[in-house]
């Protein structure tokens, strides 16, 4: 997800600080229509919680913290995901990065088949390629579903179908850079200090 697409989705969004003490922060940020991203900082124990439109997650970071150092460490996408305990889906998989990833494999695993068993092999590339367009489940959340041929072909080649085509989710993007957005807004109106 790019700058501009970001830009675009939280177009209009305004934060709105709902609650500020010593323990807690919530933060709405969001536009009249009623779409919003909800922010809550436990500020003791660095627990961010996230809600609204654009899924939900709670991450655990084990430090007192304010918003300002949160939103600062959120930008770290990587370590994000890491701090992550539950969530909407942070991970998209790709239908075709899966497929090319799977074909890829198993033409590196042909060109290590002996010649007595490239028979088979070649069968079995031929079967597996119509099992997969015929008879295998994809899914953005959860990637490939192998029929039990499929599976069985894939195992016996060694090739781990489910490292192919997995992304992170655009959600994981936005929590980072509408909690970012919201906090420059605020700081920008002298409510954050």
């Amino acid at each position: 997800m790019d700058e501009k697409e970001i830009k675009n989705t939280f177009k209009g969004f305004r934060p709105t600080i709902l609650e500020d003490n010593d323990q807690f922060m919530v933060i709405n940020f969001g536009i009249d229509q009623g779409v919003y991203v909800r922010f809550f900082l436990d500020k003791e124990k660095g627990v961010l919680a996230i809600s609204g439109d654009m899924g939900a997650c709670v991450s655990d970071w084990y430090l007192p913290t304010n918003i300002m150092k949160m939103a600062e460490k959120v930008q770290d996408i990587d370590t994000f995901i890491k701090r992550i305990q539950a969530a909407s889906d942070i991970y998209t998989f790709d239908r075709n990065e899966i497929i090319e990833g799977i074909n890829r494999e198993m033409e590196q695993r042909g060109d290590l088949i002996p010649q007595r068993e490239e028979e088979q092999y070649d069968i079995d590339f031929e079967s597996l390629a119509y099992e997969i367009d015929y008879s295998c489940k994809f899914s953005h959340q959860t990637g490939m579903n192998p029929s039990l041929t499929a599976r069985r072909i894939l195992e016996k080649y060694g090739i781990d179908w489910t490292k192919f085509g997995r992304k992170i989710a655009d959600r994981v993007y936005l929590w980072s850079a509408g909690l970012n957005m919201a906090v420059k807004q605020l700081i920008a109106a002298g409510r954050l200090r």
